[in-house]
C-alpha cells in the first residue's frame, strides 16, 4: 500500500514537472517572439527615422551656425566688459591727475591734509 501511494506520488510529481517544463518553454517562446518582433519595430523605426532626417552636410552646418552664434554672444560681451575697463581706466587716470593738482596746490606739509596728500602722491606715483 505504501509502496503504492509513493509510485502515484511520484508519478504525479513527474507529470507536475513535465507540465511546468512545458508551460515554461511556451512561455520562453513567447518571449522570444516577443523580443524579435522589438527588434524588428526598432529596425524599422531607425530606418523610418533615417529616412526623414536631413543629410549630414545640413545637420552639421545648423550645428556649426548654432556654435557661432553663441561665440558671437560671448565675442560681444567681452567687448562691453573691456569698453568698460578702457572707461574705468580713463576716469583713474583723471581721478589720479585731480589728486596730483590738489597735492600741488596745498604744498604746506607741515598740516595734516598736507601730509595725507604727500601720501596720495606717493601713491599715485
Amino acid at each position: 500500500m505504501e509502496k503504492e501511494l509513493f509510485k502515484r506520488v511520484k508519478n504525479d510529481y513527474k507529470d507536475t514537472i513535465k507540465v511546468n517544463n512545458e508551460i515554461i518553454k511556451s512561455h520562453k517562446n513567447s518571449v522570444k517572439s516577443t523580443i524579435k518582433k522589438i527588434k524588428d519595430n526598432k529596425r524599422d523605426l531607425i530606418k523610418k527615422y533615417k529616412s526623414e532626417r536631413p543629410p549630414f552636410k545640413f545637420r552639421f552646418i545648423e550645428t556649426v551656425k548654432l556654435i557661432v552664434a553663441k561665440v558671437k554672444k560671448i565675442y560681444e560681451h567681452l567687448f562691453r566688459a573691456w569698453l568698460l575697463i578702457v572707461e574705468l581706466k580713463g576716469e583713474i587716470i583723471k581721478l589720479k591727475d585731480d589728486i596730483k593738482s590738489v597735492v600741488e596746490a596745498t604744498e604746506r606739509h607741515d598740516t595734516p591734509v598736507g601730509f595725507t596728500l604727500n601720501r596720495l602722491r606717493n601713491i599715485i606715483e
